[in-house]
């Protein structure tokens, strides 16, 4: 066992979207879904563990889950408009191991962590993600350039303030103004 910080996206309305796509369309959107997260993921050093059907469980230091959720909202919402998602996060303690034989080993991940990710998940809203012991409780509605939609980021203490650095937000638009150069 180890501390990181694990990642829940799981994407919302998937009964209802089987209901109204074939199934190449469903196929196409999951697969659009999912891999607009493994690449934001990859770039920012973030392993993903598992996909769970409509949904992705992954882990990571913590910067690079909170410097990553933005990049991962961004790239679903501009892949797909209108698509409805949820994500959770926390940091903790996190098991890895394997169950089985010689022929099929599956990678089992669990623990504190990945336990209320999971359960954050399930508390935050459409295109939200719920943290817990990261310092910052949510992040909703984020773009890259933050000019027409402000992104909201909570504390605790309700002031938008990571230790001994400018704000939060100011780090994520320094992050992504340097992307977007390289």
């Amino acid at each position: 066992a180890h501390e990181k910080g694990a990642l829940f996206i799981d994407l919302e309305g998937s009964t209802q979207l089987a209901a109204n796509m074939s199934k190449g369309q469903l196929r196409d959107y999951v697969h659009s879904f999912l891999s607009s997260i493994t690449e934001v993921c990859q770039r920012y050093g973030i392993d993903i563990k598992q996909f769970q059907g409509d949904a992705i469980l992954a882990t990571g230091d913590k910067e690079s889950i909170v410097e990553a959720i933005p990049r991962i909202k961004y790239a679903i919402e501009s892949q797909q408009k209108g698509i409805k998602f949820s994500a959770g996060a926390s940091y903790g303690e996190v098991i890895e191991t394997t169950i089985g034989d010689d022929e099929r080993l599956v990678p089992i991940i669990y623990g504190k962590a990945v336990e209320d990710a999971v359960h954050n998940q399930k508390k935050a809203k459409e295109g939200e993600t719920v943290l817990s012991h990261f310092g910052v409780d949510r992040i909703t509605k984020s773009k890259p350039d933050f000019s027409s939609t402000r992104t909201t980021l909570l504390t605790r203490s309700g002031k938008l303030r990571k230790q001994g650095t400018p704000t939060l937000e100011e780090d994520i638009r320094a992050i992504i103004k340097e992307e977007e150069k390289g």
